[in-house]
């Protein structure tokens, strides 16, 4: 749950802005999530929600609130939001940082440590983009390819 269906803000949508509560009416248990950006808490909630359906308990929702930070398409201004609103969920509640600051804080990682990988990530990702920006377009072909029902 991103707060927003395309430009409408849920609450305005809704009167139910929980939406796992919906599944209660066809007998399905729902796992609620309030804060999607922290990483321990989405396990967590997880980690209870594929116990029930691993334990032969039948289906299960869960719904995790989080936050889009940019509009719902590219054709999407986000006129509907404040700046300082987007910015607000920008520098204080991105799940990265607040999972290095946890890992960090817990002296499970050292800074340098994370640093040293998030520069191998980001050389792998600036990789496969020059990989992927100078390989040929594919045929058009093979986009019926691997198509298992017609």
């Amino acid at each position: 749950n991103n707060r927003y269906g395309i430009s409408m803000d849920i609450h305005r949508a809704t009167n139910t802005p929980h939406l796992y509560t919906r599944a209660e009416a066809y007998g399905i248990p729902g796992f609620y999530c309030e804060d999607g950006n922290d990483v321990l808490a989405v396990y967590e909630t997880m980690g209870k929600a594929v116990e029930h359906v691993r334990g032969g308990n039948g289906p299960a929702i869960v719904e995790v609130e989080s936050y889009r930070w940019f509009g719902h398409s590219t054709a999407d201004a986000g006129v509907y939001r404040t700046k300082e609103e987007v910015d607000e969920w920008k520098n204080n509640n991105d799940p990265i940082i607040k999972y290095r600051d946890y890992l960090v804080s817990e002296n499970i990682a050292s800074a340098e440590e994370l640093d040293a990988i998030q520069s191998q990530v980001k050389a792998e990702v600036d990789s496969a983009y020059e990989f992927a920006q100078n390989s040929p377009d594919p045929e058009l072909s093979v986009a019926f390819e691997d198509v298992w029902v017609d």
